[in-house]
């Protein structure tokens, strides 16, 4: 196809914030069956269901690169997340987080700092024109930068990756 329109999208999903929050849960379930009147559990129940429903809400962040906007987004519901031009994009370039700077320790403060950082590893980082940083957690921070900065394809001339990808043999599912 011609013209075919390039963009990057990612989902990324922190098993270990489900987990935590599962766990809570359940404690804050079986706490509240095993001490309190019956009246009681049904409280500790939907006490129990909204940190389920707030802990993947904190654990999704997702992150949509068109050569016109950056959209960053926490929560699998679609909720409508911050738009960013990308002509206020000053700077965008990957970075490796570890587990402690996942949570801010050890980064270099900065007073306007925003942080979608689910998970240690692959992070995209971007300074706005304001001064803002913005730090995303996502697979491929490198092709997400490349694609803000213009550096990258937003369009193709050819044909597109699974017309190429099936005459190279490989398929997808």
């Amino acid at each position: 196809m011609s013209g075919v329109r390039r963009a990057y999208s990612s989902t990324v999903v922190a098993p270990g914030h489900l987990a935590a929050c599962a766990v809570l849960a359940a404690a804050l379930l079986s706490c509240g069956i095993a001490f309190l009147p019956a009246g009681a559990a049904a409280a500790t129940a939907a006490g129990a269901a909204v940190i389920v429903l707030a802990g993947v809400q904190m654990a999704t962040v997702r992150l949509m690169v068109d050569p016109g906007y950056v959209r960053v987004s926490q929560g699998p519901w679609g909720r409508p997340g911050r738009v960013i031009p990308a002509g206020v994009v000053r700077d965008a370039r990957a970075e490796q987080l570890s587990f402690l700077q996942t949570f801010g320790i050890g980064v270099p403060f900065r007073w306007k700092t925003t942080r979608l950082t689910v998970r240690p590893g692959a992070t995209l980082e971007l300074v706005l024109s304001d001064g803002e940083c913005i730090r995303v957690s996502t697979p491929d921070p490198v092709a997400a930068a490349l694609l803000i900065t213009g550096q990258g394809h937003a369009e193709t001339g050819g044909q597109d990756d699974e017309d190429r990808d099936a005459q190279n043999g490989e398929h997808r599912a």
